[in-house]
């Protein structure tokens, strides 16, 4: 590493290091302060005191602010001290979300809610609602996270207060960034930004030019990147924001690393590392021991890397981080195969697949940690035995002088039955490479034959549809003008006989309209698949049984086998939707990001418990799953007894 930035980095972490030191000198004297009053207040004043130590304790020790938390929550039961309750939960609701306990956060935010609206508590409410909006989002839970960043949103905007605005639509400006609706989330930065600069808000408006900046990163403008990167960290040093200042330089860091200025990375990401540490930012400094091992894989120092990268695998296990989890095993796996530990590469890339692919997948989450404690039995079960077979090896040295020839060929033996061994594994695994071809090969040929199948189906569907349309819709009508040409010579008796056939005719055209619709619906075929829904979405919420809405950024045409698929599925979903969930409310979004799509489905009603689709003998959850197969796309169902379903469906455009 260059002396030149070692040096600023010992500068700055010494300069960091004082400023905790002496912000923590500064807390422990104001806690000092106020823990001797303790003993003259009582009621109200004393729940109230507890509340403030309990947020005074909160850089300093989370246990202790959990215990003031406590005794603030006991006391204003006692006393029925409704307002004083309701502080308590929300501040201890902050402590477990600094300590990343999220449902205990939520149980806390949830308590003092319902409290807060008993008093109307309008400002109060709608800090909750945004407190819990920023849990979801942690926990993945895309929906409720925006559901209740809405809710604080229209409170806040009613209330015209600017600077908690300012923040809401920023934090939800994050939560399109999270789901890749990048263009989206510059928009929500933006109005931020706009309002910070009206009001002078500059802690705010740091987050907005650090957000923006990810959003730059993340679509490889590394210059516009780091010119807001360089923006947000002068303006956290101004305000001494330290935990602002620890995302920026961690983020500048990885900025750097990603272009020619790899040096320059090293003094910002351990700059960064140490106020992480300081602020006990577990999750941030995953973060930055993943992009330090990154940059000692450059520079080919490996045994540094994999020490960053335990360590960092360390401090995951004590919190719930799954979202660090990916980068962290996927330099794990590059490194290990650098230093040619192979089978610690495949276990590292096994690792990343899951976590990968089931963020959110408590299910997954509790079959790999028995995994991982079964692999930690078996491997001292096998340190136990390797110790065995040592012991005996120095047995079989003691007695060799006295039994040379006998050991000469009980070694040759040993010998001779590994290479049998070993012959047979290896044939072993070649037969098992070959059904596993076999296999993979089967399945690809049943995939094809199915996507043939559908494909087929669909094609018919569309023949039907247009001789419907075309051949006896025409035909009904042309029977109708001549039937009509009739009316002037019918008999006045006979004219309700006329009337009558002439509503048959006209219900038989509807009914081959409706058919010929349903077989493929016309506005799919001519103008695509978000046209498509919108009109399905008209007619369902015209019959007044469910309010769907639906919302979408896509602008151009996809693949026809694409938008039959899905315009498929959201028929298929919608209606069992309609059908069981009990929802008064559905929602559909259909979003695009370069060659990347995502569709998203979801209601409000009872929900369910999503291991009865494998059990499911009705062929709706069968369709969903085939169709989504052809187009190879993947389906993830989230569900729980009264807290509706959502349905994700990522698919290539």
């Amino acid at each position: 590493m260059n002396l030149k930035y070692l040096y600023i980095s010992l500068i700055k972490i010494m300069c960091c290091t004082l400023f905790c030191s002496l912000n923590s000198v500064r807390a422990n004297t104001v806690i000092d302060s106020l823990e001797k009053k303790i003993p003259y207040l009582k009621d109200s004043v004393l729940v109230e005191m507890y509340c403030e130590l309990c947020w005074q304790y909160r850089f300093v020790s989370s246990e202790k602010a959990i215990e003031y938390g406590n005794k603030a929550i006991s006391l204003a039961k006692q006393i029925n001290y409704k307002k004083g309750l309701a502080q308590a939960y929300n501040d201890q609701g902050i402590i477990f979300y600094d300590i990343q306990e999220y449902e205990k956060c939520l149980y806390n935010y949830k308590a003092a809610l319902q409290i807060r609206k008993q008093l109307n508590d309008s400002v109060g409410i709608a800090a909750l609602y945004n407190k819990m909006a920023l849990i979801y989002q942690r926990k993945a839970d895309w929906v409720n996270s925006f559901e209740y960043q809405k809710l604080a949103l229209d409170l806040y905007e009613k209330l015209n207060m600017k600077r908690e605005l300012a923040l809401v639509l920023s934090n939800i400006g994050i939560l399109h960034y999270d789901i890749r609706n990048y263009s989206e989330a510059l928009k929500w930065y933006n109005k931020s930004v706009a309002i910070c600069k009206e009001i002078n808000f500059t802690t705010a408006l740091t987050r907005s030019y650090l957000n923006i900046g990810n959003v730059y990163y993340t679509q490889k403008e590394y210059n516009k990147a780091e010119d807001y990167f360089l923006l947000a960290e002068k303006q956290s040093r101004e305000n001494n924001d330290i935990e602002a200042l620890s995302i920026i330089l961690n983020n500048i860091g990885a900025l750097y690393k990603e272009t020619e200025k790899k040096q320059k990375a090293f003094p910002y990401l351990l700059e960064a590392f140490e106020l992480r540490e300081k602020l006990n930012d577990r999750r941030g400094m995953i973060a930055t021991l993943v992009n330090i091992a990154s940059l000692h894989i450059y520079f080919n120092q490996y045994n540094e890397a994999v020490i960053k990268l335990k360590q960092a695998e360390s401090i995951s296990k004590q919190i719930d981080a799954k979202t660090e989890l990916p980068g962290l095993y996927s330099n794990l796996s590059l490194v290990y195969e650098k230093l040619g530990k192979y089978k610690e590469a495949l276990e590292a890339q096994r690792l990343l697949t899951i976590y990968r692919d089931s963020l959110v997948n408590e299910n997954l989450i509790e079959k790999i940690t028995e995994m991982s404690t079964k692999y930690e039995t078996e491997k001292k079960e096998k340190e136990n035995l390797k110790l065995l077979s040592e012991n005996k090896i120095k047995d079989l040295r003691i007695q060799q002088e006295q039994k040379q020839r006998k050991s000469i060929f009980l070694f040759s033996g040993a010998g001779f039955l590994f290479l049998i061994i070993f012959f047979a594994l290896l044939i072993s695994r070649n037969n098992i490479k070959k059904k596993s071809e076999l296999e993979l090969k089967i399945s690809e040929q049943q995939a094809l034959r199915l996507k043939e199948v559908i494909e087929a189906e669909e094609k018919e569907r569309k023949r039907i549809a247009q001789e419907l349309h075309d051949g006896l819709g025409q035909l009904l009508s042309s029977a109708k003008l001549n039937v009509s040409s009739l009316e002037e010579d019918i008999e006045p008796d006979d004219k309700e006989i006329f009337g009558n056939a002439l509503n048959l005719i006209d219900e038989a055209v509807h009914e081959v309209r409706n058919i010929s619709h349903n077989l493929m619906p016309a506005t799919l075929t001519r103008y695509g698949l978000v046209k498509a829904i919108e009109e399905q979405v008209r007619k369902i919420n015209s019959s007044n049984k469910v309010e769907i809405f639906f919302e979408n950024n896509v602008n151009n045409r996809i693949n026809e086998t694409i938008e039959v698929a899905l315009y498929r599925i959201v028929q298929e979903v919608v209606n069992n939707m309609i059908k069981h969930s009990q929802a008064n409310t559905i929602k559909i979004l259909l979003s695009q990001q370069h060659s990347k799509g995502i569709l998203v489905i979801s209601d409000n009603g009872k929900g369910f418990d999503t291991k009865l689709i494998e059990q499911s003998k009705g062929i709706g959850w069968k369709n969903i799953y085939s169709r989504a197969a052809i187009i190879n796309a993947t389906i993830n169902v989230t569900s729980a007894t009264d807290k509706g379903t959502q349905v994700e469906i990522d698919f290539l455009m």
